[in-house]
């Protein structure tokens, strides 16, 4: 959905989250907007989005329905190392993301 590399999509993804205060809940929409922000979202996502968010009867939920799961599904493995704990609106950063990223893990 972000217009460039995979490594580098979720490099930044840690670093946003790692910036944040430790066990400070983070929106999964503020995550994304942060994301954006710093990558273009791929044209062909903001299609899908557009076609899919015409199912969605509520303006404000449009673009949080797939852009929060994204995010939430991304920080799956994160979960997994009890690094991050993954609530229905947004996370907790409970340790650092950044070093379970080196090759040596």
């Amino acid at each position: 959905m972000f217009n460039s590399w995979h490594i580098l999509t979720l490099s930044y993804l840690t670093e946003i989250i790692d910036s944040k205060p430790q066990n400070s809940i983070i929106s999964y929409r503020d995550i994304f907007d942060d994301l954006a922000q710093r990558i273009d979202l791929h044209e062909d996502f903001l299609i899908l989005e557009q076609n899919l968010t015409a199912f969605v009867t509520k303006d404000d939920d449009k673009n949080l329905i797939i852009r929060e799961s994204i995010i939430e599904e991304a920080l799956l493995p994160f979960r997994e190392l009890m690094q991050i704990l993954c609530l229905h609106d947004g996370c907790k950063r409970i340790n650092p993301l950044m070093p379970s990223l080196s090759l040596g893990n």
